[in-house]
């Protein structure tokens, strides 16, 4: 017995009635797995009193949002929020940041968008770049570190070089192309 290479027309293959049943009742089943799973993960977690980082983080947003007594005591105790590595935060984490934000009188965020490495938890460049387009609209400042206190300009130069077709166009945040 020889076995034969069966040759599969991808144009055949998207007109083929079954061929999408199969790939939709396959999408269904993987989502609903998914829920089951992140549902069995929750009762876990409720059965031993636990909480992760992401609850962390929705239930300290909830509390800004709902409670005035600790939106009062941030804002008569803070009057300067810093985040670091903004590059790297999440639509939830903006969130948080933007409630803090407007509790306390001055808000700096510092980050680099070549360096976001977390997409995998919702981290994107692109979300920076919304932020810091809101900011100026809303008539806040933003400023571009023109010199590396990391490092030299020959290393920055070759690593522009390597990195920049990633970056197509005129980066807003160096004023590099």
């Amino acid at each position: 017995k020889r076995a034969v290479a069966a040759s599969i027309d991808p144009d055949a293959l998207a007109l083929d009635a079954q061929f999408h049943r199969d790939m939709t009742q396959l999408v269904r089943l993987v989502f609903a797995t998914a829920a089951q799973c992140m549902e069995a993960y929750r009762e876990y977690k409720d059965e031993l009193g636990l909480i992760d980082f992401i609850d962390q983080e929705h239930l300290t947003l909830e509390l800004l949002r709902t409670n005035a007594m600790a939106r009062a005591t941030i804002a008569e105790h803070y009057r300067i929020l810093a985040v670091d590595e903004f590059q790297d935060t999440s639509p939830l984490q903006l969130a948080l940041f933007t409630e803090l934000g407007a509790l306390v009188e001055e808000v700096i965020w510092v980050g680099d968008p070549k360096q976001s490495i977390y997409r995998f938890r919702g981290a994107d460049p692109d979300l920076m770049q919304a932020a810091i387009t809101a900011i100026e609209y809303g008539g806040g400042t933003t400023d571009t570190l023109n010199y590396s206190w990391r490092t030299h300009d020959v290393p920055l130069d070759v690593n522009h070089r390597i990195f920049s077709h990633l970056f197509a166009g005129n980066d807003p945040l160096t004023g590099r192309n």
